[in-house]
This record gives C-alpha cells, structure tokens and sequence, in this order.
C-alpha cells in the first residue's frame, strides 16, 4: 500500500479558497469602477466635451490675432519715430501753427509742445489698445469682439480722412494700417471664428 489517504489526494490539487471569487466573475465595484475609468480614459480625446482643455482658436482668429500684433508694431514704430525727432517734429509743429497773427515764442512752443504730447499719448494708447484686444479675442472672449469692432471701425473712418492729402510715406503707413484693422474685423467675423467665440463664451448677456 502506498500510504496515501484522500486527504492527501484532495490536498494535492487546488485548495478551495473560501474568499476567492468563482471563475468567469468579476467583483461588481472593481467592475464598475474599471467600466468608468476606461470609459472616461477614451472619452477625453475631446477637449471640448471631456472638460479637460479648452479648445484652440481657429487659423482665422490666429492670423486676426497676428494682425493685430502687427498693428502695434507698426504703431511702436512710429511712436520711436516721435521719440527719436522729437525737436525737428516741435519745430514743424512751430512752423505751421505760424499766422498772420503774430504769437510770441513761448505760445508757440507752448502749442507745438501740446501737440507733441499729444500725439505721443495716443500712439502709447494705441499700442496698448493692440496688445489687449489681440490677447482677450485670442482668448474667445465675446465682448472683446465687441470692442474691438468699435475701436477698430473708429480707426478706420478717422484714417480714411487723414489720406485725403498729398501722399507721404506717413500717409502709405496709414493705408497699410486701415488694410490691417480691416482685415482683422472680418477674420474676427468667419464662421470658424464665430464658432470659437460661442465655445469660449457661452453666456452672453
């Protein structure tokens, strides 16, 4: 006899184990669990509806934007410009306030300083109006929109009117800023960039 006993011959296979799940089933909250995380895992290849990015801005609104960082270099050149000739801009200036009506010295530079400043004053508005309507439309901020349409359609009409006169390289500068606002606008208004608008600002009052 080989000594053996049928406890042994049970102990030689698989022992059963009170805690171990039968075969072919799984634990429900594992289950579930793992459902939702390889469900959320291969749903967030979109940005927009898996919350996990926003969407980028279409080329159009990337090449507005890019115009209107243009814009402010050009009006950065020409404020350097001003910097630069400061005293022959003031002495221009002097030279056409000149009347039949005589003014003393002190008027004059008073006047020529007044409109040298001014001048000045607008172009570093100008430059720092450029720089935060590119950055809010880039970000799809509705209102920006909005503001940009209206300060860029007042630029343009005023614009229009400076080109009435002999032409200068001033004047062709101004014609090449007007085509740049102008240009911008109507990207700023393309479906594709409308769509955008409507995703990054979905509340509007």
């Amino acid at each position: 006899m080989s000594g053996s006993t049928p406890g042994d011959d049970a102990g030689s296979g698989s022992r059963w184990n009170p805690f171990s799940m039968p075969s072919g089933r799984r634990d429900p909250e594992q289950s579930s669990w793992g459902d939702e995380h390889s469900s959320a895992s291969w749903g967030s290849g979109s940005p927009e509806r898996a919350g996990h990015g926003a969407p980028h801005p279409p080329r159009q609104l990337v090449l507005a934007v890019r115009l209107m960082y243009i814009g402010a270099a050009i009006f950065g050149l020409n404020l350097l410009f001003f910097l630069v000739n400061a005293e022959n801009i003031r002495t221009e200036l002097r030279e056409s306030l000149q009347t039949e009506d005589e003014l003393g010295v002190e008027q004059l530079e008073s006047q020529a300083d007044t409109i040298y400043a001014s001048g000045v004053g607008m172009l570093i508005v100008g430059i720092l109006l450029w720089l935060w309507m590119a950055r809010a439309n880039k970000r799809g901020r509705y209102w920006a929109r909005i503001v940009a349409t209206i300060l860029g359609g007042m630029y343009i009409i005023f614009a229009l009117f400076s080109l009435l006169g002999a032409l200068t390289l001033a004047s062709v500068i101004t014609a090449v800023t007007i085509a740049i606002a102008a240009s911008a606008l109507v990207l700023m208004y393309r479906p594709e960039s409308s769509e955008y608008y409507r995703a990054m600002s979905p509340r509007v009052y």
